[in-house]
């Protein structure tokens, strides 16, 4: 299986939209999230933000040369935060979870960008809650924090994320 992630071009918008709109449908199961009056759920206005803020990385996942899902990572320039990138989305698609798809991409996205991370996640995605601790506690043997209900991180139903804080090196 060959696995690469790649940086979205101003040519694969459209691409990136459509796989926003796929996550979107899915993630939908754990946050209230509605779709339009066209059946969508607006991804385009996120996805402009990516290609409009140079701090927005949108990157197109592979496998043999297939699509495969998405990642955007957030690079943080700010003094006023000690975090300098967090995983803003993260997708793959049903054909390839569960064949180390997911943790091959993740690991290959911290190792190009070192730094100190934070990401979030709502417990009520249940395999979010099960990929998220297992791939961060192997990439870093285990020296991770997690802040659980992190108050200052709310979830549209109410509740609040749960994030991992680690350093890539």
């Amino acid at each position: 299986m060959k696995i690469t992630l790649e940086l979205a071009t101003d040519e694969q918008k459209e691409l990136l939209t459509n796989l926003m709109e796929k996550y979107f449908y899915e993630f939908a199961q754990w946050a209230t999230i509605t779709m339009d009056e066209q059946g969508l759920y607006g991804c385009d206005k996120m996805v402009d933000k990516y290609y409009q803020n140079e701090n927005y990385l949108p990157y197109i996942i592979r496998v043999d040369d297939k699509i495969a899902g998405l990642a955007v990572v957030l690079c943080i320039d700010s003094e006023d935060i000690d975090i300098n990138f967090r995983i803003d989305e993260f997708f793959i698609i049903y054909d390839y979870r569960n064949k180390g798809v997911g943790q091959f991409i993740v690991n290959s996205i911290f190792d190009k960008h070192k730094g100190k991370w934070d990401l979030e996640y709502t417990t009520r995605n249940v395999p979010s809650a099960k990929f998220w601790p297992k791939v961060i506690g192997e990439y870093t043997s285990g020296k991770y924090k997690m802040i659980e209900n992190c108050s200052n991180r709310p979830n549209s139903d109410g509740t609040f994320a749960t994030v991992l804080e680690f350093e890539s090196n």
